[in-house]
């Protein structure tokens, strides 16, 4: 309404306010622009919608768009391919065709499409069959490289996108008998859970059931048995469905897995580490480079890639990072106490003798399971 190429209609479909105006804009930018569709072309189109109908099979809402659709036609559409063997219009009626801008249901997909799923006709019904069967093998294939089951070992990895988010390791756990049980779900249940937490969706006592693979399958959940070996078909089942198997004979060894793996997951804690000082005793101008400080390091070690922090009686005036550190005329990746330097600050030319720059670095320390903070 407000300017932009774009026409706008103000329609409700609850009272038909504005339809016979949506028409006329629509006829009308059709004929400002010149908007045509060539007949004669093979059909060409997008699926709107698609359901499975108990007596008719698969069910296809469709809007042709290019071309015309006939009853008979060969359509490749994603993975599907369909004969058409039906095809209606949007009052039920049956039809034979279906032009450009024609929305018809028809029938004939070999299996259920996706709404918003390309199709086009095909002349050659071998070439739609072989171009179908290629797009889902690489789709199956896809789908299994993509699912990965979560283990011990890359919980930390599979759960890095759920920042901000309570990560959360779910576990199917099996003991041999249910003293042993009770004190494992006490000793998981103990661990500290504030941004990490591990869930048993399942226990029991007793041998490891294909259910219980199959229940850590469906729901992403590493097994562990406590005193348990798993039989050998239990172990190929696990094997196929990527489910992990771990045993133990030892409660401490289990919980002492479980908390390392949770630890992986703690945000780091960010520390700052001074490196070293160092004192500016002489400023040298450089045209087309800027000011090159002749400094003398008074503890420490400047490092190259070192952030500076410079000080002006007592007072921090700038942040930032080296451009360059040389030691005489050459190049240094550092230079230690007692020794005399020239560097150039990024992006900084305000500096003044006897100016302390400050060379810090910023280190990422792992956490203990224990210092992770409640709720």
């Amino acid at each position: 309404e407000w300017g932009g190429e774009a026409e706008v209609v103000q329609v409700s479909a609850v009272t038909g306010l504005g339809m016979d105006s949506l028409l006329e804009h629509i006829a009308y930018v059709t004929e400002l622009k010149d908007l045509k569709a060539n007949p004669k072309k093979p059909a060409r189109g997008t699926v709107l919608e698609a359901k499975l109908s108990e007596g008719r099979g698969v069910l296809a809402h469709v809007l042709v768009q290019e071309g015309t659709l006939r009853r008979g036609d060969t359509l490749l559409c994603g993975r599907c391919i369909c004969k058409v063997r039906a095809m209606h219009d949007d009052r039920g009626r049956t039809v034979q065709e279906a032009g450009p801008a024609v929305p018809v249901e028809i029938t004939g997909f070999n299996t259920l499409p996706e709404a918003g799923d390309p199709f086009i006709a095909m002349k050659d019904a071998n070439k739609a069959k072989e171009i179908a069967e290629t797009r889902a093998h690489k789709m199956r294939e896809a789908e299994l490289v993509s699912k990965r089951h979560i283990t011990l070992e890359n919980f930390f990895q599979t759960t890095q996108a759920t920042t901000g988010e309570i990560a959360s390791l779910r576990v199917v756990l099996k003991a041999d008998v249910k003293g042993s049980l009770e004190v494992l779900t006490k000793a998981i249940a103990d661990l500290p859970s504030g941004e990490v937490k591990v869930r048993i969706l399942h226990s029991g006592v007793g041998a490891i059931t294909e259910g219980d693979v199959l229940l850590a399958d469906a729901s992403d959940a590493v097994l562990l048995a406590f005193h348990i070996l798993p039989e050998r078909k239990i172990r190929e089942l696990a094997d196929l469905k990527g489910v992990e198997i771990r045993t133990y004979q030892v409660i401490y060894n289990l919980t002492d897995d479980l908390k390392k793996s949770m630890e992986g997951m703690l945000v780091p804690e960010a520390r700052e580490v001074v490196d070293g000082e160092a004192r500016i005793l002489q400023l040298f101008k450089i045209s087309k480079i800027g000011t090159i400080a002749g400094c003398k390091v008074e503890k420490g070690v400047i490092k190259r890639n070192s952030k500076i922090r410079i000080l002006r009686d007592g007072t921090q005036i700038h942040e930032g990072d080296l451009d360059s550190l040389k030691r005489v005329k050459d190049d240094a990746r550092e230079v230690k106490e007692g020794f005399e330097c020239g560097l150039k600050v990024r992006n900084f030319d305000d500096l003044k003798v006897d100016d302390i720059l400050q060379a810090y670095r910023i280190e990422e320390v792992a956490r203990k399971l224990e210092t992770a903070p409640a709720g």
